[in-house]
Order: structure tokens, then sequence, then C-alpha cells
């Protein structure tokens, strides 16, 4: 990556460079958080496990497709805690073009986007900066790991830069590489992955500082079985015991039991509905 990378985070920032692929606590300067109580913030989101994390009300989103074309779409949609939508119908470019929408990497050009009830567009950028890193987890690509990073480092990331102590960050990212089968690799740089391994970090950099929103590109169709297994374990696994919501764009047959409601986003610019009742 560039020395201005991009953090499996909302927001650009200047990355920490380390020795030897080591961390240090996370600088104080850049306007991040500071420590938070997240066991506490779940045990209160537990006696609201259906609250509605995201609103999207008349919110469109413009990008271009693959001939170059400007397109747009707008859709009004509530997504709520322990459920999975997977986005279909856009293509690779919209699909990630929405997915950035709901990451507040690109604000909607018309309408609104609640998160938590706040207004993005009526915060101010450090106040919106703090409840997107807390609150969102994002596994796009070619987005995530930083080549100089170890695994563990660079899954222990969001953790510092939401003001967890870099001595616990670093115990809950052991417990992550754990829970996604990476022992093996937690000391190695990204170069040193395979496919399979790049896309369990990526999505335990997404999940570990337990967000209630995840945004999950993939997993692809050509992974092997025991990795969509662990993906489809963890994902699970984030929406019963963290109550979060998932995200995903995916045709994987494995993983569409996880599926509440499938997002078709068709051509017209007015909302529609789905067989699972979801308003898109």
């Amino acid at each position: 990556m560039t020395a201005r990378g991009c953090l499996n985070c909302p927001l650009h920032f200047q990355p920490m460079h380390t020795m030897n692929a080591t961390l240090r606590p996370a600088p104080r300067d850049l306007g991040l958080l500071m420590p938070y109580d997240r066991t506490e913030h779940r045990q209160s989101a537990r006696l609201v496990p259906h609250e509605t994390i995201a609103s999207l009300n008349d919110a469109a989103f413009q990008w271009r497709d693959a001939a170059g074309l400007s397109r747009s779409r707008a859709m009004s949609l509530r997504l709520r805690r322990t459920e999975v939508f997977n986005v279909r119908g856009l293509g690779v470019d919209g699909t990630r073009a929405f997915m950035s929408l709901l990451c507040g990497r690109l604000p909607p050009c018309a309408g609104q986007y609640l998160l938590l009830g706040q207004d993005l567009s009526l915060l101010g950028a450090a106040e919106r900066r703090r409840l997107l890193l807390r609150e969102v987890g994002i596994s796009l690509r070619p987005d995530g790991l930083f080549s100089h990073l170890a695994v563990i480092d660079n899954i222990a990331l969001p953790l510092l830069v939401n003001g967890v102590a870099h001595g616990a960050a670093l115990e809950r990212a052991g417990i992550e590489i754990t829970s996604l089968g990476l022992e093996r690799h937690a000391a190695l740089l990204p170069h040193m992955l395979g496919t399979a391994e790049i896309r369990l970090a990526r999505l335990g950099q997404a999940l570990v500082h337990r967000p209630s929103l995840v945004v999950v590109e993939g997993p692809d169709l050509e992974l092997d079985v025991q990795t969509v297994a662990r993906i489809r374990k963890r994902l699970l696994r984030y929406c019963e015991e963290d109550h979060g919501c998932a995200v995903i764009s995916t045709e994987h047959r494995d993983l569409l039991s996880l599926v509440s409601a499938t997002l078709w986003l068709k051509e017209s610019l007015q909302p529609s509905m789905n067989n699972d009742g979801a308003r898109t």
C-alpha cells in the first residue's frame, strides 16, 4: 500500500509506521475515540435485539459502471440488529457504491442516512469520524490490510484507533485470529498470505471491535469450502452474540441460509419490495 493507506474504516488517515511490523499504541492527536466499554454497550443492545441500526430515507447514490456511464439509485431501507442482508442486482461497481454509502465513505447525493439515529450529514467531521470508526466494520476489496503490518497487528488496529490499550488490543486480536483459524499466519505479512487467508484476516479486522454494522464484499465463489464455513460461522456468531447487522454481497450458496432478506436493487429510482418484504 502507499504511505497514505486506507484502514478498514470509513476514512483515510496516515498509517502508523512501525519497526518489525509491531504496532505502537495509537497516537492521541488523530482525533480518535477515547477508550470505551464495548461490553456495557452490548449489554444494553441485548435489551433491544431488533433495534434499527441504519435507516436510508430516499437516499440516493451515484457511481460509474464498467462502460464509464454515470448511474444512480435511490432507496429507503431499515437495517436491524441480528439480520443479514445480501445485496444483488447492481453489478460490482454499483454494489460497492452502495456499500460505501453504508460505510459513510460516500455521502448520499439526496435523501437521508441515519446511523444509530444520527443523521451523518448533520454531524461535524470529528463526530462523524468517531461514530463510523466505532460502529462500522468494513471488508471491501481492495481495502484492508496494511502491507507493513503482521496479520495480528492489522486485526488489532481498529481496537487501537478506538482507544483500547495496546496489550488488550493484541489479546483480543489473538482471540479473533483463533476463531478464524489463522493461528499459523498471525506473524506473517499480507504478501505472504493466500487469497483465503487475506479474506479471513479482513473479516477479522472488520469484526474485532464488535461494530453495530459490518459490510462485507464477497466471499468469492472460488474460495474453498473450509474458508467459507469459517466465514459463515464467524458472521453467525457476530449476529447472535454481538447483535450486529451484516450487509454482504455474495452468490455463495453456503451463506444464503444466513440471509434475512435479499436487496434486489432495481433500475428504477423508486423503492420496490422483494419477496422477503425488504423495501429497496
